[in-house]
């Protein structure tokens, strides 16, 4: 898959590195996912805002794994209550941002009732 370059906020953490790179929008980026490449990307959370696009990548077992999302214009203002905020090590005490979407489901524990389970976390940015 190509990732176009683009100005991502977010983290990329290379194989042949003790930390990951904190990428904070001002310079473009263009992840290069070429398989036998070394180093190469053993994670990475990206966010396109202009693009409104979010991409999860993961390396393991030989090959690249990579999840791109739409992410709705202001989403951290829409869900405010579906926005999940982890603290990070290693990235300069940023917090990493993720929507927590839902779906919805049968449960047989629940007389059938539909209910709420999650469906994904959206990487949507980086807060200080």
């Amino acid at each position: 898959m190509i990732i176009e370059k683009a100005n991502y906020e977010g983290y990329v953490w290379y194989s042949d590195e003790t930390m990951p790179r904190v990428l904070d929008g001002s310079e473009a980026f263009e992840p290069n996912l070429k398989e036998g490449e070394n180093p190469f990307i053993v994670e990475a959370q990206l966010y396109d805002a202009l693009q409104m696009k979010s991409y999860s990548i993961r390396f393991w077992n030989g090959d690249y794994h990579v999840v791109c999302y739409d992410v709705p214009k202001n989403v951290c203002k829409l869900w405010e209550a579906d926005i999940v905020t982890y603290g990070s090590n290693r990235m300069n005490n940023n917090k990493l941002l993720f929507w927590q979407q839902w779906k919805e489901v049968e449960d047989n524990l629940c007389l059938g009732m539909k209910t709420l389970v999650p469906k994904a976390l959206v990487f949507v940015g980086l807060k200080k």
